[in-house]
Parts: C-alpha cells; structure tokens; sequence
C-alpha cells in the first residue's frame, strides 16, 4: 500500500498525487506519478546515481530496468522493480546489499546506515543488514505497514491507523514515539532523529536535535513531504515551495534563493536535492561530485544516500516537431508537418494537436481541424498534414502555429512543442492596366482581379481607316518571378487588331492557343501596344473592341482582363 496525500499540490501536478514513500538514510524519498487518463500508477524506468562511489554505491547496475523506487543508504543503494523483488548494489557488508532469498511482493524499501527494510504487500516488514543495535529485529506481531523509514541505527514503521513503530538504537530518544501521535501519513528517519508528517500538515520531530533538527519552525503547516538528513530536515509545502532547518554549515541546509515548483525532496548526509514539476533536479550541497549529472530531466523519483544521489527516470516517449518553423511557398499544395519520437518507441503512442494561431485565415488559406498525430511500435516519425489554399486576392506573407497536447500514455512533449509555418506571398497575380496613353497616369483597372473587363475598360472613338492605339500594362503584383501567358482577342467584325510589344508584332503568338509567354518579376511589368482599325464598311455607332487576357501559368487560374473599345464615329 501506497501513502496517499491529497493536498492543494495536487492542483498543481496531477489529481489525486500519489505519493510513493521510500528512505535513502534518513532521506525520504517520494514519487509522484499519475498515468495518463487519471489512472494512479507508480512509475518504472531506470536508474542514475552519481556522487561518492567509493563502495560502487553509485554505479548501477547493468540491465536494470523496471525499476519503481529507489532508495540509498550511508554506503549502499536499492532499487523496487515493478515485479516486486528487490535489487541492491555498493558495500555490503553486514549483508545490506542483498536482499533475503525469495523475498517478493515487496512494495517499498528503505536503505539505513548499514541495514536495509522492505515493505510487503501483506502490510508486513523485512529487514537485513547489520543489527547492532536491533534495528534489523522486526518487532514480533508488526502487520498493517504502509510505509518504513531507516536511520543509522534504527528503524521506523508507520501502520495503515497512522500510528508509528519505531525500533533500534535510543541513545537520544529516536526509537520512542512521543505518546499520543497519530494521524500521521509520512515518517523520515535522520542520523539519529525522526520527523512525523500529519495530515493536518503539520510536523512532529523527536531524538537529537543538537543542531535545531528537531525544532519544528513555528507556524509551519501546509507541509506534503518531510526528508532528514544526517542533522538537517526538509519540508515540502502545498504551493511547490521548501522550506529547511537544522545543521547547515556544509550548505545543506542552505536552499538555493527563489526555489519553486517542487514536487520532491531528499535529504542526504550533507547534501539536498529537489525534483521540480518539469522533471528537473536542484541539488545544493558541501560535496565534490554531487552536482547534477548534465541533461538530466525525466526524473520521477529522487533519492539522497550518504554522498550520493539517485534519480528515477522513467520510460517515456518524448513526441516534439522535427523544426519549430517552416516556410513554404503559397502554391505548396498539402504541407506535411514533421514530428519526430525518441525515447521508448517500442509501444504505439500518440499526441493531440490544433492551430494555436496565426495571421493565416482558416478556410480561405488553409484547412487544418484539431487531429491526433499516432505512432504504431517501433515508428519513429510522423506527419500532420496542411493543406495550403492558393489565394484569389493578394496577400503577403501569412503564419500558422500549430501546438501539441494531452500525450498519451507514457509520452511526453518535448522541448519543440509548436511549430510556426509561414506561407509565402500569393505567386499568380497578373494586374491588367489599360490606357489610351502612354503616359503613366490614366491607367486604370490597377488591383483589380478578375474574368471580365468590368472596370476595366477604355472606350475611344474613332474613324473609318484610321489606327487607335491603346496600351496595356501587365503587372506582377506577386512575390515570386513568375511566366504570365498574354492572349489578345481576335477582331471584331469589320475592324482589324494587332498587338506590338513596343516594336515587334506578337499577333500571332497573342491569338494562339498557348499565347505569348512572357517572364515577369516582382512589382515589375510589361507593355504591349494594341491596335484597333475600323474598316471601310463599318456602319457608323458600331463598336470594336479588342479583349487582353493576362494569365498564370503555374499552379492554378489566375486570369485579369481589360477591354479596348473603339466606337465608330465616320
């Protein structure tokens, strides 16, 4: 059985936050892990241990995997594996290192000073190691445990009625209770003091306390977790904040400033470490070689041994974009979106995902609906698709960001959880201008896109024989080098039309089916010059026109027309 704490911390990490409680000498160790779909589970993975290794405390062993707690003593470390037997590893002397032949359905241990106390799933207690002083000496009849706690010398239970046992060496008081505690729901054994969470939230300490370690600070409450060290303690309060007592000179008891957003402490001999809601670890300490290991995240469950330190890592796949920003060109078509998953990826996994903003329209620019991206075994990569509209009207530059969410189980969002795609300016805009004068005023028709010549039109009168001339300016008002394919309009009845770009007759090629292809730039245009003969015959009032069409070539119909007019007058 598990300690269960529901406090306002659970807001801030999951609800209900399971607490697993286990002790690394006299340093309680405690796991907080909610499966996804609110389903409370204790969290397996693997080990790292860095710090003093002198007893090979520190070095893991080879193949450990599915593991649920860990725990570290003054010179050896343990570690629960999801099947429920016990691993142990560093001095072992005395035997602490390894536990008792077929000991199982263990469900947390505990690591001492020199002796070691595991928690069965019968609510009884194991102990090895060394028994000196008697702390390796179950008492006769102990049933009903939930939690264990190992000090140098002895050793504490505390019982499903939230009452507490304690056992070993008393030389200040460490293995007698204080009359009348009860309702507790976490207990910490330090070198030679104890600490006793209550539900309330408030704390009871007893034994040494030659350094302040027993002297409660006045006024605490609100406390979820409780760790001691060698001479100095540790209290986790509901908002995610520490707060310390007792002996500090090695720095342990010196928590670095603005320290927020725990979910964890340990206490080892003098050193502190703090898991932080992000899978992070603070240490602060005295020691050489207790720094954290670089990189390190992901961690679930912290434990402080004498001068060294473990942290669970748990088995996660970790889903993140492949790049935080992309940019396309606005004729893209669909645009797959990377996504790539490191970590466990021998399972099926998945990750939500929606637009979370962006100047581009939905609709008009783009399509995406909210959608889960999914991984079969062993699939490392994966895509979101979006598919890019062409525009009708012009545009710039336009963004989409795109968000991932709500992993499923045992996945995880890494650090590049948006990712912003940028479309390009529109690529099809011809803008047909017409004039009937070469001038650079008098065009009209500028911005305007569409199949007819509405707006677009230029009238002139003129007689029998005589050339009109009109000039129609082509325009690229796009963002990219693009082909244009001009066509011009045979002529009207009892009228004549030629097309010129400035001196050269295009009429043949302006009145194919293909049209006369020209290459325009950006906000730069081309002219040609159209020529509009009324025939001898025409019956006066008639009227001849002349029909330019400029169109794109490229990934869709993008058409602006113009109409030359000419009224017969004689």
């Amino acid at each position: 059985m598990f300690v269960r704490i529901r406090s306002s911390l659970a807001g801030r990490v999951a609800s209900p936050v399971v607490f697993v409680v286990a002790v690394a000498t006299g340093a309680v160790v405690v796991s907080a892990g909610v499966e996804a779909g609110g389903a409370a589970a204790a969290p397996t993975g693997t080990v790292v241990a860095w710090g003093y290794n002198g007893d090979g405390q520190a070095t893991v062993p080879v193949g450990l995997t599915g593991v649920t707690q860990v725990a570290g003593g003054a010179f050896h470390s343990l570690a629960l594996k999801d099947d429920g037997t016990v691993v142990g590893w560093g001095s072992n002397r005395d035997g602490r290192a390894t536990a008792p032949v077929g000991l199982t359905g263990v469900t947390q241990v505990a690591a001492g000073g020199q002796h070691s106390l595991a928690v069965k799933d019968d609510g009884t207690v194991v102990a090895w190691g060394n028994n000196n002083d008697g702390q390796a000496t179950v008492p006769a009849g102990l049933t009903g445990v939930t939690q264990v706690a190992a000090g140098h010398f002895h050793s504490l239970a505390l019982k499903d009625d939230g009452t507490v046992v304690a056992w070993g060496n008393n030389n200040d008081g460490q293995a007698t209770v204080p009359i009348g505690l009860t309702g507790v729901v976490q207990v910490a054994a330090g070198y030679e003091f104890n600490l006793a969470l209550k539900g309330n939230g408030t704390v009871t300490a007893w034994g040494r306390n030659d350094h302040g370690q027993v002297k409660v600070p006045a006024g605490l409450t609100g406390v979820v977790q409780v760790a001691a060290g060698y001479e100095h303690c540790l209290a986790l309060k509901n908002d995610g904040t520490v707060v310390e007592w007792g002996l500090g000179y090695g720095g342990q008891a010196k928590m670095p400033a603005g320290l927020t957003g725990v979910v964890q402490v340990a206490a080892g001999y003098e050193h502190s470490l703090a898991l932080k809601e992000d899978g992070t670890v603070v240490t602060w300490d005295s020691s050489d070689g207790l720094a954290v290991p670089p990189g390190l995240n992901g961690a679930k469950q912290l434990a402080a041994g004498g001068n060294h330190s473990m942290a669970l890592v748990v088995h996660r796949a970790v889903v993140q974009f492949k790049h935080p920003t992309r940019s396309v060109a606005e004729n893209a078509g669909v645009v797959h979106l990377a996504l790539e998953r490191t970590g466990r990826t021998a399972v099926a996994a998945s990750i939500d995902y929606a637009r979370l903003g962006g100047s581009a329209t939905a609709g008009a620019d783009f399509t995406l609906r909210s959608g889960t991206a999914r991984f079969a075994p062993g699939e490392t990569r994966a895509t979101i698709p979006v598919p890019v509209r062409n525009d009708v009207w012009p545009e710039g530059t336009e963004t989409i960001t795109v968000k991932l969410s709500r992993p499923g189980p045992r996945t995880s969002t890494g650090g590049t959880f948006t990712i912003t795609l940028s479309i390009g300016e529109s690529d099809q805009r011809p803008d047909a201008l017409i004039s009937n004068t070469p001038a650079r005023s008098g065009y009209v028709g500028g911005n305007i896109y569409n199949t007819t010549a509405t707006g677009q039109t230029v009238s002139e009168t003129g007689r029998r024989g005589t050339p009109i001339w009109f000039w129609v300016r082509i325009r690229n008002a796009g963002g990219l080098s693009t082909n244009f394919r001009i066509t011009g309009s045979d002529a009207s009845s009892g009228s004549r039309v030629r097309y010129y770009d400035g001196v050269n007759d295009i009429t043949q090629d302006a009145r194919s089916r293909a049209g006369w292809k020209v290459r325009v730039v950006p906000s730069r245009h081309v002219t040609i010059l159209v020529q509009i003969v009324v025939g001898p015959h025409a019956d006066t009032g008639t009227i001849k026109s002349s029909r330019v069409t400029a169109r794109w070539t490229g990934d869709g119909p993008r058409i602006d027309v113009v109409l030359a007019r000419v009224r017969v007058v004689a």
